[in-house]
């Protein structure tokens, strides 16, 4: 069979493959199809392949079959792992690709992806080249895009014919260097965003007319390809996306974040990157990620408590109270509810006769999208085929040709229908969970919950809305089908626990959060059929405040063994340990005891908290003999090497530093620490005359 490359490409003989079609990827496949190639593209939601097959584009129905009658296939997706998904998986084009076939990635991915691809390409015969673009959906729309390409530079060359009709494209180096080029590319561009936004800002407040201020600063210095795609579209309120602001947010999460085996010394620093991706961020945060990249203005307005134009803030709701306003005769007046009908594609308009709405019905279309889904899921066509004959057990067929499972709709095996869900459920105006919870006297208004999967044991942490986190976060899929929902019911507990005190503590839920905490932790948890606290720690948990009667008992007294030096200018620190028994006199107060020491530490305070203390064990490994260590006024003594272990160089970027592991006395192999060479020499010397 002839390959495709290196034959020449022709409209009449190549076949393109196309996956992704998108606000970018749809305008991309457009100028193929009109340049007169036969493109086939593949889409998750067939609704929105329709232009594209008026146009005179095939659909098919999976992407094995796209890559199976493809010479080459374009992607342009959402993230690295759609990206992933469709090239690797056992389904995905690798494997349906023939010897010779050229894979051509135009979507921000990671670098370190785009080299894995190409390995796996060239180990089935075919090639893969790694072509992100910038230029937004004008650039996409007009052939007017840079494309950055990387691979090899004799198939870069040879898809000159396909990147012509795109754009204009600069071959950049090897497989992922193309990645690179974008991710550094996304970095003036927001910087751009950032500005532009803030001088339209400052513009605004100053009385400027902003459209005035535009053209006056358009053809100077300031004047850039972001002012000119974006600076009317931010005056206009227009956010309609060319490129997804969550995207953004994804591209400079790379160019932070990347830290890659073996090249730590390519890392660099980007302060101004971390802060444009924090109000990035912060858009998404706010159910804005699917607006295009000039809506970071509205992100600015937030800052300034800007509310006087829709989109402006929106109304923050208390999570408590759960209320929902019905005055349908004040929409007009309410800018924040007015975004979030311009959000969901709900007109508004008031003639000049006063009119009242009696009532509004708002209605996602997510339902019917996850129907037509469950028809490309091949479990859930056999499930619906046994209903059709009766077999269905708990499935059944909803009025509206949905398949459900006890009266719940099934969810289809479709990324992009879960992450739709996900996302409407948690970011959109239809919100499962709206609102933040009373803000405290320390401007506390959440709660961040973090649960370990094992022990179930979790920690409550009160937050501020400001806070911003470079973690990424998943969405959870609780109450679907075949998950746990375990973080999603533990906040429900919270939840219950928060509703009973609030009344009682409405201003100052933090003060109390520690022990909402510790009852958690301490309440028996039938999937693991114990506390959370016991399967953690391997016992009950019990309060030191008491030990019992005090008389004719002993106990423990914790010090600090200190190293006496110093590395890397902060104090080293060895495990506490446990001198003593000494008898107990006498029981001060509620957490306190008096204890009966010896004439040697008659400089120390007789009297000890219980977190000083142990109770005394008879076979305790941790007890040293008090009477040789000088132990000082602040229970702490100086601790001594006996031994070097090992010996180690640490390189840094402009010089070395020797490090040796010293063994200490009343101290074990395994608590060995690393110390300066150069500082145990001088204190110690006598290590070092073997």
């Amino acid at each position: 069979m002839e390959t495709p490359y290196p034959n020449p490409i022709s409209p009449t003989k190549t076949r393109i493959g196309w996956i992704g079609i998108g606000v970018m990827g749809a305008a991309m496949a457009t100028r193929l199809l009109c340049a007169g190639y036969s493109v086939t593209i593949y889409a998750r939601s067939p609704s929105k392949a329709l232009d594209l097959q008026s146009k005179g584009a095939l659909l098919v129905n999976s992407v094995l079959e796209l890559a199976q009658t493809s010479d080459i296939v374009f992607t342009m997706v959402g993230h690295p792992s759609d990206v992933r998904q469709n090239v690797l998986d056992d389904n995905g084009i690798l494997q349906g690709l023939n010897p010779g076939g050229v894979i051509v990635d135009t979507t921000s991915s990671h670098p370190a992806l785009a080299r894995n691809i190409f390995t796996a390409a060239r180990a089935k015969g075919c090639w893969a080249v790694d072509a992100p673009v910038s230029g937004g959906d004008i650039g996409a729309r007009d052939g007017k895009l840079a494309i950055f390409g990387g691979g090899d530079e004799g198939v870069v060359n040879w898809l000159l014919p396909l990147f012509e009709v795109l754009g204009k494209v600069t071959y950049v180096g090897e497989a992922g260097c193309g990645q690179s080029c974008k991710i550094a590319n996304q970095i003036p561009i927001s910087a751009n965003l950032m500005g532009l936004s803030e001088g339209l800002m400052f513009a605004e407040r100053a009385g400027l007319d902003t459209k005035k201020f535009l053209e006056a600063v358009r053809g100077g210095a300031a004047g850039s390809m972001a002012m000119e795609l974006f600076g009317e579209r931010m005056i206009g309120r227009d956010f309609r996306p060319g490129g997804y602001a969550e995207y953004m947010v994804k591209d400079l999460g790379m160019a932070v974040n990347i830290v890659e085996e073996g090249e730590d010394e390519r890392v660099v620093v980007l302060p101004g990157a971390a802060l444009i991706k924090q109000l990035f961020s912060a858009m998404v945060a706010n159910g804005d990620g699917k607006f295009g990249n000039q809506g970071l203005i509205s992100v600015i307005e937030r800052l300034n408590g800007n509310q006087a134009d829709p989109p402006a803030l929106k109304p923050i709701a208390d999570a408590l109270s759960r209320k929902v306003a019905h005055s349908a005769a004040l929409i007009t007046k309410q800018a924040p509810l007015l975004r979030d009908f311009e959000r969901v594609e709900i007109a508004v308009s008031v003639g000049e006769v006063t009119s009242q709405l009696a009532q509004l019905s708002v209605q996602s279309t997510l339902r019917q999208r996850i129907i037509v889904a469950q028809l490309n899921d091949p479990y859930l066509v056999e499930k619906r085929r046994l209903v059709e004959t009766g077999q269905g057990e708990d499935f059944s067929i909803s009025s509206d040709d949905g398949l459900t499972f006890e009266g719940r709709l099934c969810v289809p095996k479709d990324s992009v229908v879960k992450t739709e869900l996900l996302t409407e459920a948690h970011s959109s105006p239809f919100t499962m969970h709206p609102g933040r919870l009373p803000r405290t006297l320390k401007g506390y208004t959440v709660i961040w919950v973090v649960v370990d999967r094992l022990t179930k044991s979790a920690h409550f942490v009160p937050g501020k809305s400001t806070y911003t986190a470079s973690t990424r976060l998943d969405f959870s899929t609780a109450f679907h089908p075949q998950t746990d929902g375990q973080t999603e019911r533990l906040n429900q507990v919270l939840e219950d626990m928060l509703r009973a005190c609030v009344l009682e503590f409405s201003g100052s839920w933090d003060s109390y959060l520690h022990l909402m905490e510790f009852a958690y932790n301490n309440s028996y948890q039938a999937t693991i059929d114990m506390a959370p606290f016991e399967a953690l720690y391997g016992k009950c948990c019990r309060s030191p405040v008491c030990w019992g009667e005090v008389g004719r008992r002993h106990g423990l007294l914790k010090v600090a063994p200190m190293k006496g030096v110093l590395r890397f200018e902060k104090k080293g620190k060895l495990s506490p340990r446990f001198v003593g028994p000494f008898e107990i006199l006498e029981r001060i107060g509620p957490v306190a005891y008096r204890l009966a020491l010896p004439p040697s530490l008659s400089i120390v305070h007789d009297v000890f908290h219980v977190s000083m203390l142990r109770k005394y064990v008879a076979d305790t490994t941790q007890v040293v003999d008090f009477e040789p260590l000088q132990i000082s006024e602040n229970l702490s003594y100086e601790e001594q090497p006996v031994d070097i272990l090992a010996r180690e160089v640490k390189k840094l970027r402009s010089r070395e530093i020797s490090l040796v592991q010293v063994l200490w006395r009343n101290h074990g192999v395994e608590e060995a620490t690393w110390e300066r060479e150069e500082d145990m020499r001088a204190q110690h010397p006598k290590l070092f005359e073997d």
